[in-house]
């Protein structure tokens, strides 16, 4: 979304950033690397218990037995490939690519996510002027999901007023 909005600015009215990920330091940026780990399915499913429940136990800990099913299973049937859209956020430079962002932006992060994680909303939202910064109570990662009706409660009056202003 931001590389449509910086190379194609006349074709995007506004923005909605959620959870965006522009760490503050290269010692940030590691850790959240070392959090994805690559793993190969194996006959007797001890990359269960290696790779992919540890990680959905630090994600979805506290969501509900639905929601962590349909996390497991979006997981699986990514593979031992889902870590690929993990890296193609690292290697990104957000921070350097809202820079040139001058169109109306909502920025959200959820207030159950990692301090780390809205601390980098807070910074992604002081980058581009014309930003908002809302805080989804009850919200993490799993936003959409987790808490729909509060996204629907924060987008929905944002795209109007972008919508307005065109």
């Amino acid at each position: 979304a931001v590389e449509m909005a910086r190379q194609e600015p006349s074709r995007v009215k506004g923005l909605v950033l959620m959870g965006p990920f522009a760490p503050l330091s290269s010692t940030q940026l590691q850790w959240w690397k070392n959090k994805v780990h690559h793993w190969q399915p194996d006959a007797k499913g001890a990359f269960l218990n290696e790779a992919v429940l540890p990680r959905l136990n630090a994600v979805s800990a506290e969501a509900d037995a639905q929601q962590y099913l349909f996390e497991l299973i979006a997981h699986l049937q990514a593979g031992p490939n889902f870590w690929w859209g993990y890296e193609a956020v690292f290697d990104y430079d957000l921070a350097a690519g809202v820079r040139d962002i001058s169109l109306p932006t909502l920025i959200l992060t959820g207030e159950r996510e990692l301090s780390s994680q809205v601390d980098m909303g807070r910074f992604v939202h002081s980058l581009i002027s014309k930003s908002e910064y809302e805080m989804i109570p009850g919200g993490t990662s799993e936003m959409v999901s987790e808490v729909p009706e509060s996204v629907r409660d924060k987008v929905l009056p944002f795209i109007e007023s972008v919508l307005k202003l065109s």
